[in-house]
């Protein structure tokens, strides 16, 4: 009796889908005439344009007058010293002045938060 309940449910189901389905197709047909590709393809190449206008004023921007080049290597190798430089430094004397405030802080206790 079960496997009959399912078969009909299935088959009631089925029918939902494909009504669905057909229901969705008019649809689609009814809104693509009101959709001409030429109009696409013609907004697409307006864009296209204009991205590759846009893309000419970023590379104005992005010249250089009288500047000598700058090579990404050195560049990367320069600021890896300085990393260097930065992880060797032990100097900590630039804390002083607030180490007391950071142990008065640590020994407060939590102000508790209020709820609302």
């Amino acid at each position: 009796m079960e496997q009959a309940n399912y078969a009909v449910q299935s088959l009631k189901d089925t029918q939902s889908t494909v009504s669905a389905m057909k229901t969705g197709v008019n649809q689609m047909q009814k809104e693509f005439k009101n959709i001409k590709i030429d109009d696409i393809e013609d907004i697409q190449d307006e864009m296209a344009d204009m991205l590759e206008q846009a893309y000419e004023v970023q590379a104005a921007w992005g010249r250089s007058f009288g500047m000598a080049e700058i090579d990404d290597d050195e560049l990367a190798a320069e600021l890896d010293a300085l990393g260097d430089e930065i992880a060797l430094d032990n100097d900590t004397s630039y804390l002083d002045e607030i180490k007391p405030r950071l142990r008065q802080a640590e020994s407060r206790e939590p102000i508790a938060s209020s709820t609302r």
